[in-house]
């Protein structure tokens, strides 16, 4: 919960946030869930990844971009929040996580379902990255949400696998599969 040891605002204040509740512990009785990706039915955010599913569901995109991530349905961490508020062990963490999910995997689903071709080639990585913010600075000037970011980029790129075992232990979670 150092948010130093985090890049960007949303990790850094996520880490802050979470380090000022835990140390509430002894006085509140505090359950912190930490949520990988979120994925699922009604996502109106239309932040990158969202765009881009889109997209690729829509046959507009032809290329994907290296990485991956650790993606959770958002029903079920409803339910993991709900019975971590129930049976949550006072001043525990719980990770609440799928399945590491490749992002041409993830493309390939979204296309797959709407009936369209899957993307078929990755994008460079030097070039993803020589991109991303080119294209960050278009969408924002044409007031779209853009398809890869650099802080995308980098998230897909880092360690995106984590153990939920304490929450299926303890809460009795048991996510589907992101491709549900």
């Amino acid at each position: 919960f150092d948010p130093d040891a985090v890049s960007g605002g949303y990790a850094k204040t996520k880490a802050e946030a979470t380090a000022l509740v835990l140390a509430a512990a002894p006085d509140l009785d505090v359950v912190v869930v930490h949520p990988s990706g979120l994925v699922g039915p009604v996502d109106y955010r239309d932040g990158a990844l969202t765009t881009a599913t889109r997209q690729s569901a829509a046959g507009l995109l032809s290329l994907w971009v290296a990485g991956g991530y650790d993606f959770v349905d958002v029903r079920d961490v409803a339910q993991a929040v709900l019975a971590a508020a129930e049976r949550g062990r006072r001043g525990e963490c719980y990770l609440l996580t799928g399945r590491f999910v490749p992002i041409a995997e993830f493309m390939a689903v979204a296309a797959t379902a709407a009936g369209r071709p899957s993307p078929r080639a990755e994008l460079p990585p030097r070039l993803a990255d020589l991109a991303a913010p080119w294209v960050e600075r278009v969408s924002s000037a044409l007031r779209i949400p853009p398809t890869v970011t650099p802080y995308s980029l980098q998230t897909l790129r880092s360690n995106g696998t984590f153990d939920s075992t304490k929450a299926r232990i303890d809460l009795d979670f048991d996510p589907r599969d992101p491709r549900e």
